[in-house]
Parts: structure tokens; sequence; C-alpha cells
């Protein structure tokens, strides 16, 4: 297929390719002995611009992901040759071998679905710190109003403002998520508000005996934001409907639980995110009530003592694992730089030569540097620019 009958077959297929401009640093291998673990926190320098591509489907659903200007021409064609669209990618999932031998050892993920109910602004970010720290209490909600007329805020018992509410249309809101919770078979709730990539990552984390809060700061926490972003980022709190709690015992669990469309309200639990307020997009995960206070701490001062212990004992029994299979593991630093649709794509001897770009406005303040890790096995590569939580699913089908 020539440049022409590729850019009107994903016409005519309700596709497009968009485009996502990252600089890199170079690739370093980590090693169970050396100083660099999968989740310290090294500064390097990004020397090189690469561009991502995907195919998506015009209504969203994304076909095709992860691929290079080298091979999307190739990629394209194999798509484009064939009536039908391959599946539609899944979310990173814990396997059922994982789950049943967590189970077995005494540990099970329950999931429940949420929608937002309330959206709050914190105005004074240490102020929530000092307040939640000193009153120990389960919710920033719980903090007030004490007397206060103004529903809409809540103050402390010093009177000063810790939220403010937002209007309904100040963030957008999408469609339902899903939040999970490990506890023990005995009903101890271990670590709460997982977004579902999380959650094999922090069964490894709990068998390897971590403390779940700081396990929990660890996973949720990151990654920590660069001062010009934190600068100009909003703190919100996001109070949720949730269902009730699940069982999840294998990966038909989980997609039961997101395809059920019947399950009752039984409770309002709240989280913290930064959100990019030009661009109206999330900045950090999700942060559980019960963990904003490590987390934020992390945040505004550094990791602490804890936590780097605790990094660098689920990066070393991830290591183990990897090597173990014979694995070779790299870590890089990229950071976003542009991103958008790629229209009119020019291909020669079968590479994309160029295409025209339609970026969607960015930050001036830019966005968080992030850590991808890529996995050979000789000279094969296995996987490239895997998040922490895809590198952990696909190096481990069961634990050890």
């Amino acid at each position: 297929m020539n440049s022409l009958a590729i850019n009107q077959a994903l016409i005519q297929r309700q596709l497009m390719v968009t485009y996502t401009r990252y600089q890199y640093s170079e690739a370093e291998t980590v090693s169970p002995m050396g100083p660099l673990t999968l989740l310290s926190p090294e500064y390097r320098r990004l020397t090189q611009t690469v561009n991502r591509m995907q195919v998506v489907q015009t209504t969203g659903p994304v076909v095709l992901t992860n691929l290079t200007e080298r091979n999307v021409a190739a990629k394209l064609i194999q798509l484009l040759a064939v009536p039908t669209l391959p599946p539609v990618m899944q979310p990173i999932a814990p396997s059922s071998a994982v789950l049943q031998q967590a189970y077995q050892r005494g540990l099970l993920v329950t999931g429940r679905q949420v929608n937002s109910l309330t959206t709050w602004a914190v105005p004074h970010d240490q102020l929530l710190l000092a307040d939640l720290a000193a009153q120990s209490v389960p919710s920033v909600l719980a903090l007030g109003p004490y007397d206060n007329t103004n529903v809409a805020t809540i103050i402390d018992d010093q009177r000063q403002v810790v939220l403010s509410q937002l209007s309904a249309s100040a963030l957008p809101k999408g469609p339902a998520t899903y939040q999970y919770t490990i506890q023990t078979t005995a009903g101890k709730t271990l670590l709460t508000g997982l977004p579902l990539a999380a959650v094999t990552p922090a069964l490894i984390g709990l068998q390897l005996g971590l403390s779940p809060q700081w396990l929990g700061t660890l996973l949720l926490g990151q990654p920590l934001l660069p001062a010009q972003v934190l600068a100009h980022s909003q703190l919100i709190y996001e109070q949720l409907q949730a269902t009730a709690a699940q069982p999840i015992k294998s990966a038909a669990d989980v997609m039961a639980l997101q395809t059920a469309t019947d399950l009752p309200i039984a409770t309002t639990i709240g989280q913290y995110r930064y959100w990019d307020q030009a661009n109206q997009r999330p900045l950090t995960p999700a942060i559980s009530d019960l963990l904003v206070v490590p987390a934020l701490t992390t945040l505004y001062h550094g990791p602490q003592a804890e936590l780097q212990t605790t990094a660098n004992q689920l990066s070393a029994g991830i290591l183990q694992v990897a090597q173990r299979r014979n694995y070779r593991l790299q870590r890089q630093s990229r950071q976003l730089m542009t991103q958008g649709r790629a229209d009119r794509l020019r291909f020669s001897r079968g590479q994309l030569q160029s295409f025209q770009a339609r970026p969607q406005s960015e930050s001036p303040f830019g966005q968080p540097i992030e850590t991808v890790f890529q996995v050979w096995s000789g000279s094969d590569q296995l996987g490239v620019d895997l998040s922490f939580q895809a590198l952990v699913h696909q190096l481990l089908d069961q634990i050890d």
C-alpha cells in the first residue's frame, strides 16, 4: 500500500494515528548488585527526542500502541489488510494465578465501582497536611464545618478554610472507575484505593513482608512532580460514591466487576490528585484518604528513609525474579513534550518519512519526568516503554 491508500483506508475504517513526542535519557541496565534500582529517583539528562505512535478508533478505544516511526508502516499495512480490528487493548490486570496464590497466602483482593460525587479545591496544601496530622481524622470532611454556615467550604478548628467546593463543571467527569483493596482473609484492610495496574506489585510487596503504609505510598504517591509543575498545579479532593466490595479471586472476577451495571451504592470515600487545570487532566495517581499524609509528605520533602528502604526491597525482589529468568532490564527517564493527531502520513521504503502534526495544547510548565523500562532476553527485546506496573506484569505470571 502506498501513502495515499493508507491514509484513505484509515478514514474509511474510522481510525486515526496519534503521536506522542518524548525526550529520553540514555538506557541504563539495572542489576541486583548495582546502585541503580527499579524505583530509585535518579536524575538524568534527556538527550534523545522520540515519537511514539498509536492507532485509535475515532470513537476512542486504542487499537495499537507504542509504535515507532520504523515499524508503524508495517503495523498499519498488517492492520488494514484484514476486515476486522484486533480486540480493544485491555488494562493491566493481575492473572488468576497471582490472585489465587495470594489468596492461599492469606491475602484477598476486593474491587468496587466508584463515581465522582463532589470535587473540592485545597487552597493551602501545608494547612491540610498539618490539620490531618494533628487531628488524626479518617477524612478531611471530618475536620469541620465547626458551625460554618457556608456548606461550600470546610474549615478547621482555627476557622481556616481547608476545602472549597468546586462547581460541577470545573473538572471533567469521566465514566465510572474501579478501585481495589487488599485485605487479609481474616478481614483486616492492608491497602485500599489501588488502581487495577497496582494490584500485582502490591501483592508482591506484601508477600515480601513490606509495610503496607510505605508500599502504598510508593505505589500511589509517584511520580514526584518537578518544582515547575507542582508550582502551577492544583490539589483536588474528590468525594466518590462506591459500590459494595466484590471479591476478586480470578481474572474473570475483574471482568465481571467492570461489566456489572446494577451494583448498589454502599458508601462514600475520598481521594486526592494533583491536576493540570489548564488542560483539565490529572498529574498524579489518585491517593486515598488513608495514605494522603505520607504521600504528600514524600512529595514535599522527598523520600523518607522508610520509603527508600521499601523501594529498594521491592526492586530487589523483582530483580531476583528477572535474573532467574535470564532477563536483562534497562530503565530510562522520559518527559512528554507534545502530543496530538498525525495526519497526511508519508511513507517511503516501508518507513514513515513525515506527517502533518496537529498538536494538542500543552501546559507551559512541562510534564512530570517518568521512568520506563525495557526487557531483554539475549538480543531479543521483549518489552519497551513499560511502566513499573507493566514491567511487573510482564515478568511475573505467578509469584515465585
